[in-house]
């Protein structure tokens, strides 16, 4: 079958390490070797206080002002060992193991698709993003594929032992890791892996989140996103703007790839039914998009394998059916790459990285959620971001902040400004072009046009920062 002889291992070794590396050097040569998107940023910010501090931080004062502080410690600890290094070449590292145990996982499942369900997955964004940046869910899902290849080798302890830990990188994926074993356990009554799972879950738990138990419940957990269609397409699919979606081809092969299943007793309709569940808790959970890279790469390979296995009235029109879906996953993993250079944080946000850093570090900084991880990567204060877990004033934050983005008065922005304190405000070039487009209103055209308020203090082009001219009597007490 396609990809499958023994040769083909390497080749397809091969493309993983030239497609992982691209993104790398693109974002090297265009970008300043800034990661793409912010949750990187918020993982080296951590990882750099435990290095600086030789502690694990139990509050966050650079996150709304100050707050809590409620994450995994896991992957924050490894990185703290060198966090510009292991952030730059660890994600690579692990990227290439994850692949190789995929390869061998689909290998024990169906021998005839392991070459082609490799190849889906090394060619989808989602895995070229995230083992080019280092986000927890890298490591994770390293461990969840490590721990299943131990299981079908017959090494049970090693397996209990990797899959347990997984709780100190990702609680929530140890626990949907528990009640698929609890669920194995009702139907073959082996309950000693469920038991040992159940321990690490409580430890994890205990270590790492006690302080849960006497803070209450948080105020938001699903974050800022309200549920649309198209922001659903657009978060789930490379193809409509997506930075770490999937591809559209290979979603719509695994559909069918799932369908081969309808002689088990209507197998199928349950497989969909996981598939339906963890795209919509995608919207919510972005990590969940990861997980289904790697699922649903298995299921367009079994899709794919139909095509060719196929009985069809007309060969042309199945070399051509083929060829469109062979392009159009390739063309998924290219243009994502291609659009790698324009995505944010882009070159100018280096030199306004390092503007800030050069500012009061207790000054707090205004900007769009979606900009919050970046001021506080860089030791400044942000006004809020998008963890919302835990965080206080969750809701009259969002609300201040989207009153002061379209302010269309100074009395309005500066009754704001004045009661947090805020004392730069942080534009670029993107988040301008998202909120008012071409025209300057609202809050745009009060810094550019209020002197007497506020002064441009950084313009590369691409980030604009201003400060606030505090006024007598406009102190906060």
């Amino acid at each position: 079958m396609l990809l499958n002889a023994k040769k083909h291992f390497y080749l397809l070794l091969f493309i993983c390490i030239v497609a992982l590396l691209s993104l790398i050097f693109i974002r090297e040569r265009y970008n300043n070797g800034l990661f793409i998107g912010d949750d990187a940023y918020y993982s080296l910010r951590t990882a750099q206080y435990i290095h600086d501090t030789q502690s694990l931080p139990k509050e966050d004062s650079l996150s709304y002002g100050g707050r809590l502080f409620v994450n995994e410690y896991g992957w924050p600890l490894i990185l703290s060992i060198n966090p510009q290094f292991l952030g730059r070449w660890l994600p690579f590292i692990l990227g290439i193991l994850s692949f190789i145990f995929f390869y061998f996982i689909v290998k024990n499942y169906n021998d005839n698709i392991k070459g082609l369900a490799s190849l889906f997955l090394i060619l989808s964004p989602a895995y070229i993003y995230l083992y080019s940046t280092p986000s927890k869910s890298g490591i994770v899902l390293f461990m969840l594929l490590l721990g299943i290849y131990l299981s079908l080798r017959k090494k049970e302890t090693a397996s209990i032992i990797v899959l347990g830990l997984t709780g100190f990188f990702s609680i929530l994926t140890l626990l949907i890791i528990l009640l698929y074993n609890t669920k194995q356990a009702l139907k073959n009554h082996k309950w000693e892996k469920t038991l040992y799972l159940s321990l690490f879950l409580l430890s994890a738990f205990i270590i790492q989140f006690y302080k849960l138990l006497y803070a209450g419940l948080p105020e938001v957990i699903f974050g800022f996103n309200s549920f649309t269609l198209p922001r659903m397409l657009n978060l789930l699919f490379s193809d409509f703007g997506s930075i770490f979606g999937i591809s559209i081809f290979t979603f719509f092969l695994s559909l069918i790839g799932v369908y081969t299943y309808w002689k088990q007793k209507y197998k199928f309709l349950l497989y969909y039914i996981i598939l339906t569940v963890l795209i919509f808790g995608a919207f919510y959970f972005n990590f969940l998009i990861f997980y289904l890279t790697f699922i649903l790469a298995f299921f367009a390979a079994l899709g794919f394998n139909n095509f060719l296995n196929h009985e069809w009235r007309s060969n042309t029109l199945r070399y051509f059916t083929i060829l469109v879906v062979i392009c159009g996953i390739i063309f998924s993993g290219l243009a994502f790459l291609n659009e790698a250079p324009n995505v944010s944080p882009s070159k100018g946000f280096k030199e306004a990285f390092d503007f800030l850093k050069g500012q009061n570090s207790t000054s707090m900084v205004f900007s769009d959620y979606t900009r919050g991880n970046y001021i506080s990567y860089v030791g400044r204060i942000n006004f809020i971001d998008d963890n919302t877990f835990y965080a206080r004033n969750v809701q009259s934050r969002l609300l201040d902040s989207r009153r002061l983005l379209h302010a269309k008065n100074i009395n309005t922005a500066t009754s704001i400004i004045n009661r947090y304190n805020i004392q730069y405000i942080w534009l670029d070039k993107d988040l301008i072009t998202h909120l008012w487009g071409k025209s300057e209103t609202e809050l745009i055209f009060l810094l550019r046009y209020s002197p007497n308020n506020f002064k441009k203090m950084f313009d590369n082009g691409d980030v604009e920062i201003y400060e606030y001219i505090r006024q007598p009597g406009n102190y906060t007490s």
